[in-house]
C-alpha cells in the first residue's frame, strides 16, 4: 500500500509540474515547487496516520460484526469506487 501510494505522489508531483509549467499558468519552477509542497506536507501528515486509523477501523467493524475479527475490513480503506465493500458495512 505504501509503494502504491508513493507512486500516485510521484505521479501528481510529475503531473502538476507539466500543468502549471505550461501555457495558461506559466509558473517558474519554484512556483511549480510551491504547489508541489501542499501535496508533500499532506502525504507526510497522512503516512503515520494510516495505520492507526486503520486498525481503528478494522476494530470498529470487529464490533458491528458481534466481535469477529476480519482481515477484510482492513482492506476497506485502500478500496474506493465502484469497486468499494463500504456497501457491505451494514
Amino acid at each position: 500500500m505504501f509503494c502504491l501510494n508513493l507512486t500516485l505522489a510521484v505521479g501528481i508531483a510529475v503531473t502538476l509540474s507539466q500543468i502549471f509549467s505550461a501555457p495558461p499558468y506559466n509558473f517558474t519552477v519554484s512556483q511549480v515547487g510551491l504547489c508541489n509542497l501542499s501535496a508533500f506536507v499532506a502525504f507526510m501528515l497522512a503516512v503515520p496516520l494510516a495505520n492507526p486509523l486503520g486498525d481503528g477501523l478494522a476494530k470498529f467493524c470487529a464490533k458491528r460484526n458481534k466481535g469477529v475479527y476480519e482481515v477484510r475490513p482492513k482492506t476497506i480503506r485502500s478500496e474506493s469506487g465502484p469497486n468499494s465493500d463500504f456497501g457491505q458495512l451494514r
